[in-house]
């Protein structure tokens, strides 16, 4: 390690404890809240006898140090800072394991004992880190499971009522133009692969239309359209992507 990195090391150390005085005088009341009864000045030069304070100079990261210690105990969040937040159950990492693992078939949906449930897969799992088998986990758990049943049974209804409109309005074989349906075709996929992997980029769509005859089947106006349909279908899908991304990163362990 060099010097140069040891001594930032060491620094680093310093103002940690130097933070740390200052937080123990503002809790014990030593220092008050506002900034006009007891300049940051002041407070230096009370202290600067301190051990803690040695080589430690007076300026801007010193005055910003107190003003944040002071704003975060104005708050009431500087005594409770160091403590873990309480998790949230509706943004826990544990309720969105559960969902999967019911979704996945991981947990039976009938099953019959949580601390069972538990042992097989929870108490091993990140997630559920800071949770315990007790009574909170047993009901969370059986909410979990009554909501995806609840979900499993609606799914269910409105695919029956989806049947019955298909059967009564089935979709024509041609569309207004004349031509076959582009949902299902062999057309619509390979233009799927296409636009995924970026082949139809700095390429004319006509010159794309007259690559395969499973194109022609539809006007050259019709298939261009379909290739900037894709293109949205990409951007709406990587801005889900990005969302459930984030949805992720704010999860709590």
């Amino acid at each position: 390690m060099s010097k140069d990195i040891q001594d930032e090391e060491i620094t680093q150390k310093k103002w940690k404890a130097v933070r740390g005085l200052l937080k123990e005088a503002l809790l014990a009341e030593e220092i008050p809240l506002a900034s006009m009864e007891l300049r940051p000045k002041v407070v230096f030069e009370k202290y600067m006898g301190n051990p803690a304070f040695k080589d430690i100079p007076y300026g801007d990261k010193f005055t910003r140090i107190l003003r944040l210690l002071r704003k975060k105990h104005m708050n009431g969040d500087l005594q409770n800072e160091d403590k873990p937040k309480v998790i949230e159950w509706s943004k826990s990492a544990a309720k969105q394991v559960l969902k999967q693992y019911f979704r996945e078939g991981t947990i039976s949906s009938n099953y019959q004992d949580a601390k069972l449930v538990w042992r097989d897969h929870c108490k091993d799992n990140s997630a559920f880190k800071r949770m315990q088998c007790d009574t909170a986990f047993v009901r969370r758990l059986k909410t979990v499971r009554d909501d995806y049943l609840k979900k499993v049974k609606r799914c269910q209804k409105d695919l029956e009522a989806f049947n019955i409109a298909k059967k009564n309005h089935p979709t024509p074989e041609t569309n207004r133009r004349g031509e076959p349906q582009w949902n299902g075709s062999v057309a619509q996929q390979l233009l799927k692969e296409l636009v995924k992997g970026e082949k139809h980029l700095e390429v004319e769509p006509h010159d794309i239309w007259i690559s395969k005859g499973e194109y022609q089947v539809y006007s050259l106006q019709t298939f261009r359209d379909h290739i900037y349909q894709e293109q949205r279908l990409l951007k709406f899908q990587y801005y889900i992507g990005s969302l459930k991304k984030q949805k992720v990163e704010t999860l709590q362990y």
